[in-house]
Order: C-alpha cells, then sequence, then structure tokens
C-alpha cells in the first residue's frame, strides 16, 4: 500500500480550494455624525461600517480629506474622525467615505458661523470705598475694561490703567487745589468734593460714580 507522506497532495484530490472562499467587499456605510453641526476646525466622528482600518477618505462638500484610519470609540463603534476643514463656507455640506470597498450614503454636516460678541463700553458698577482724604487707594469694580489700557478721569487726573481681570481697575486719588493747602474756612464751606468717576477704553465711555473727597 502506498503511503502518501505528510503535505503530498498527489492524491485523487486535485480540486483548487482557492474559489471555495468567496471575498466578501464591504461598500462603507455611514450611519451617522457627531455632531452633525459645527464651525470650522471643529472634530468631527463619523459612525459607520466598512471602514477601512488605515486609508479612507473623507469626502467633505468639495474637500477631500485623504489617508484616514478608522478606530473603535468608547461605545464599540467603529469611527473615523476628521477636522471641518478651513476654507468652507457656512453652509450645509454633504459627508461621505469612500477606500477601498467603494463609496458611501451621504450625510449632511451644516457648518456655522461662530456668534460674534457684542461690543459693550464698560461699566462702573461700585467704588470701594466711596469716601476718603487725598491718597485713598479706590478699587473701582465693573465690566468691560481693557486688559491693558483704560483711561481713567479721576476728577484731578487722567491715568492710563490696567485691568488684569477686566472687572477692576485700582487708582490712587491725588489732588492739590489751587497748589495750596485747604483752609479751615474752605473745609467749612466744602466739607466734600465730588469727584466724578469715569473709565474710557476701546469700547466706549462708561457710566460715572462718584467719589467723595474729605479733607
Amino acid at each position: 500500500m502506498a503511503v502518501t507522506p505528510p503535505g503530498d497532495d498527489t492524491g485523487d484530490d486535485t480540486g483548487d480550494d482557492t474559489g471555495d472562499v468567496a471575498e466578501i467587499s464591504k461598500t462603507p456605510i455611514i450611519s451617522s455624525l457627531d455632531p452633525t453641526t459645527g464651525l470650522i476646525g471643529d472634530n468631527v466622528e463619523i459612525v459607520g461600517a466598512g471602514l477601512d482600518d488605515i486609508d479612507n477618505t473623507v469626502q467633505f462638500g468639495s474637500v477631500a480629506i485623504s489617508n484616514l484610519p478608522s478606530g473603535v470609540n468608547t461605545d464599540g463603534q467603529n469611527v473615523i474622525e476628521f477636522t471641518v476643514p478651513v476654507g468652507v463656507a457656512p453652509a450645509e455640506h454633504s459627508v461621505s467615505v469612500s477606500n477601498i470597498n467603494g463609496t458611501s450614503n451621504i450625510l449632511p454636516f451644516q457648518v456655522v458661523v461662530a456668534p460674534v460678541e457684542p461690543v459693550t463700553a464698560p461699566e462702573i458698577l461700585t467704588l470701594t470705598p466711596q469716601t476718603g482724604p487725598s491718597g485713598t487707594v479706590v478699587t473701582i469694580q465693573g465690566k468691560g475694561f481693557h486688559k491693558t489700557e483704560n483711561t481713567v478721569y479721576t476728577g484731578f487726573d487722567m491715568l492710563t490703567l490696567p485691568s488684569n481681570d477686566g472687572e477692576t481697575i485700582q487708582f490712587t486719588v491725588q489732588y492739590n487745589f489751587f497748589g495750596g493747602e485747604v483752609t479751615d474756612e474752605f473745609r467749612q464751606i466744602f466739607p466734600t468734593t465730588p469727584l466724578y468717576i469715569l473709565v474710557e477704553n476701546e469700547n466706549g465711555l462708561s457710566n460715572e460714580k462718584i467719589f467723595d473727597l474729605t479733607y
């Protein structure tokens, strides 16, 4: 009796097995976009199937974003991540995926414009303290102050002062009436002098608050 050595296919079965298992091509499918609206530069996640491990092209409107790999997100879904490309117009754009297996269906993505913050003039809310003699350090509490350049009108001076937090400015009350000292007679007639404090910067001029100067 003849013995067939291991690995020797000289037996009667000479059929070709290469056609027994058909290679199934999976056309990519997009099931969702997350998010479906956003700004230029925002990250977008495509959830789908039939995504190539290393080489997918996302067609975003007229812009092709190539050589994108796929991965698995925390929910176990197959995903591709891309960034909304620079230069696209604020409008609805079609999104599809193509790879070696074909081209997917299309889903819409809405590109929006970032809201513009309205420009408002600075506003003074409080002065602390509200009264005191020359040399008093006053804190202006408010909003809309510039980080480096605010013109503070103190009644006697016009000072350029910063506001590190955009909400507070400090200045020192200084005065010199007529180049001389304040007399007792003057103090009796004018126990306090109101100083009208205002702040101005590139966004406009604030409301006024009164600091009562004492002697």
